[in-house]
C-alpha cells in the first residue's frame, strides 16, 4: 500500500495539485495513499519528531493515513546517507512530491534532510522554473517537473517514480568479498572500478566493497550493472551510476561525494549525452 507525501505551501496549488494526487491514488486500486502538508517544516516535524521543532503547520493526511499509526513496512528503503545519519525507526512513505520554492525550508533542503537523515524513497519535484534542476541532482530527485503541470505528465512521473521504489525493495546485486556475500542495492552504488583482479564497487555510505578475484573481464563482471539505464560505462575499468554524477569533463566524471571517475577520450562525448538525457528526461 504506497504512501505518497505532498508537500506545498501555495493553498491553491496544494488543492489542485491535491486533488490530482487523491485521483491518481484511487486510479491505482491499491490502497495508495496521499497526506499533504503546507510546508517543508510541517513534514519534517512529521517525520521527526523528536527533533528540534520548526515553525510550518501540520499534516492534512488522505482517508485512513494518519501518520502517528502508520506501521512501517518491511520494504522501507532507507538512504544512501552519511554514515553518522541514524535511519529513522519508521519509514512511512514510498514517494515524496515536493515544491521547490517554499520559505522557511525549500524543497531542496527538504530533500537533503531526508536523505542525510537516512530515507531514500523517490522524489519528485514542482516548480515554476527549471533553474533548480541542477540543485535537485544533490537528492538525485526522481523527477522534475515545470508548473503548471498536466495531468498525463504528472500521472507518468509518479508511475516512474513509484515504479523505482518497488525496484528499490526488490533490486540488488551479489558480490562475492572476502568477508562473506554481499547484496548490494545499485541506487547506494556510486561506481564501480577494476582494481587489480577483483571489483571495487563504491558504495554512497562511504563504504567500500572489494570483490574476490574476477575471471572475466571487468564489463562482463559488472554486465547487470551495465544493462541499467543508470549506468554507464566509462572506460575499460570503470563504471559510473548516472545519478550520482555532478558533472562531466572531457577527462572525468564527478561524484555526488566529490570522487573524480577516469573518462577515456573514446568515451567521452557518448558518456557527455547520455548523462544530459537521462536529467532531461526526468525534467520533462
Amino acid at each position: 500500500m504506497p504512501a505518497i507525501a505532498f508537500c506545498e505551501d501555495n493553498a491553491t496549488e496544494r488543492e489542485t495539485l491535491g486533488a490530482l494526487l487523491d485521483e491518481y491514488a484511487r486510479e491505482r486500486r491499491d490502497g495508495t495513499t496521499v497526506d499533504r502538508y503546507p510546508s517543508g517544516a510541517a513534514l519534517l516535524s512529521a517525520l521527526f519528531p523528536d527533533t528540534a521543532s520548526v515553525p510550518g503547520g501540520g499534516v492534512s493526511a488522505g482517508p485512513g493515513a494518519s501518520l502517528a499509526h502508520r506501521v512501517p513496512d518491511a520494504h522501507s528503503a532507507y538512504a544512501a546517507a552519511p554514515r553518522t545519519a541514524t535511519p529513522p525507526a519508521a519509514c512511512p512513505y514510498d514517494l515524496y512530491v515536493l515544491d521547490v520554492i517554499m520559505p522557511g525550508s525549500s524543497g531542496i533542503d527538504v530533500g537533503l534532510q531526508l536523505r542525510a537523515k537516512g530515507l531514500d524513497a523517490p522524489i519528485v519535484y514542482l516548480t515554476i522554473s527549471r533553474e533548480y534542476a541542477v540543485e535537485s541532482y544533490q537528492v538525485h530527485a526522481a523527477d522534475y517537473l515545470v508548473k503548471p503541470v498536466a495531468k498525463p505528465a504528472l500521472f507518468a512521473a509518479l508511475d516512474r517514480a513509484l515504479s523505482l521504489a518497488a525496484r528499490h525493495r526488490t533490486a540488488g546485486i551479489v558480490v562475492k568479498c572476502r568477508e562473506g556475500v554481499r547484496r548490494l542495492d545499485p541506487e547506494r552504488i556510486l561506481c564501480a572500478e577494476l582494481k587489480g583482479r577483483a571489483v571495487r564497487y563504491t558504495l554512497s555510505t562511504g563504504e567500500a566493497i572489494t570483490s574476490t578475484t574476477i575471471r572475466s573481464s571487468f564489463r562482463a563482471a559488472v554486465e547487470d550493472l551495465a544493462h541499467d539505464e543508470r549506468f554507464i560505462l566509462c572506460g575499460a575499468s570503470h563504471l559510473a551510476n548516472l545519478q550520482h554524477v555532478t558533472a562531466v569533463s572531457r577527462t572525468d566524471l564527478t561524484l555526488s561525494n566529490g570522487m573524480l571517475v577516469p573518462l577515456s577520450r573514446d568515451r567521452a562525448t557518448d558518456v557527455k549525452r547520455r548523462w544530459m538525457n537521462f536529467w532531461l528526461e526526468r525534467g520533462q
